[in-house]
């Protein structure tokens, strides 16, 4: 298991590509915390997540 903030995937594209040759699935998880005040609306952060993972197969985009 790997946790990576938003701006890790955003700095770091190839990082979605890399597990998902690693492994056989692969899921990138959007969390929510009504605590905080994120940027992002978690709407806008699954646009982002699903843009950054279209086109592998065998990763899904998830939330919390």
């Amino acid at each position: 298991v790997a946790i990576f903030e938003i701006q890790d995937l955003g700095g770091n594209p190839n990082l979605v590509e890399r597990a998902a040759k690693l492994f056989p699935k692969v899921v990138v998880a959007v969390g929510y915390n009504r605590m905080r005040n994120p940027l992002f609306t978690i709407d806008e952060r699954l646009a982002l997540l699903q843009a950054t993972c279209n086109g592998f197969e065998n990763v899904e985009v998830a939330v919390l």
